[in-house]
């Protein structure tokens, strides 16, 4: 079964009113959607630092939305260039065999090597990064929020037909309808809750082909040094890439035991 993966503590949202800070004025959208990108390209280095565990829920459903058959992944990720490596560790809560060792280290070789020089690894579904969001959702009605007790920018995200989309993973953010919430202080993307407005499809359906109404909710907060990481992932809908047959989905996928590491790969305690 493919994967939709995304490299992104759910909080409620109170609109920020009265006061200074509510008088404030907002930020010009594209002016904060540089400064969110620019913070996404200074965060990629501290990234690399952290390895962290993944642990994901895939489930097919039937035409009634019940549950035909569900996989259970552990994986650990880490970051090269900015790309995001998975290393498999566990199927369905047991260990790889040696023949599945042999393939997942060829496997996490060949992505090492992709994102080296600069280029998408290639993986078992889509994976959809938070530059993607920033670079292409259309925003609009933009208003500030207290989250957590940090203000916090939200945005419509309205479909856009004229997006520059080539990929699939592009073609899915231009076709969001939903919200997307960035942080004011970082500039750093928050969270997306989004559902697609229309059909997706690439090579006329045949490489891929998301339907209307996939929906997915991302959730991204900071480490205790102040670098962003992933934290939840989740959605539902219907979909299918490559040669596999089409079906409806959902998935859960939770990041979790972030170690932080110096440059001779040893781990750092965090402090508490």
């Amino acid at each position: 079964m493919r994967r939709l993966l995304f490299v992104g503590t759910v909080a409620a949202l109170m609109p920020l009113c009265g006061g200074v800070a509510g008088a404030q004025a907002l930020p010009g959208v594209a002016e904060l959607r540089a400064r969110a990108l620019e913070s996404y390209q200074k965060s990629s280095a501290a990234r690399e630092r952290y390895i962290c565990k993944e642990l994901i829920r895939n489930d097919e459903l039937n035409g009634n939305g019940e549950v035909k058959k569900s996989y259970l992944d552990e994986r650990e990720i880490f970051y090269v260039n900015g790309f995001q490596i998975s290393q498999e560790v566990s199927k369905n809560g047991r260990a790889l065999n040696e023949g599945e060792i042999r393939k997942r280290d060829e496997n996490v070789r060949k992505q090492i090597e992709a994102a080296s020089d600069h280029k998408r690894p290639k993986t078992q579904g889509l994976v959809i990064s938070a530059g993607d969001v920033l670079r292409l959702a259309k925003l609009d009605h933009e208003r500030r929020v207290m989250v957590a007790g940090r203000p916090t920018i939200v945005f419509d995200v309205v479909p856009d037909d004229d997006a520059k989309a080539s990929t699939v993973e592009e073609k899915l953010v231009a076709a969001m309808a939903g919200t997307v919430s960035i942080d004011e202080a970082t500039g750093n993307l928050q969270d997306v809750n989004t559902t697609g407005a229309k059909d997706v499809k690439v090579g006329g359906g045949l490489v891929a082909n998301v339907h209307k109404g996939f929906a997915m909710h991302i959730l991204v907060a900071p480490e205790p040094d102040g670098v962003w990481l992933l934290k939840l992932a989740e959605g539902t809908g219907e979909a299918r890439i490559g040669l596999v047959t089409k079906s409806a989905m959902r998935f859960h996928q939770e990041t979790e035991g972030c170690k932080l590491y110096d440059v001779d790969a040893t781990q750092v305690d965090k402090k508490k």
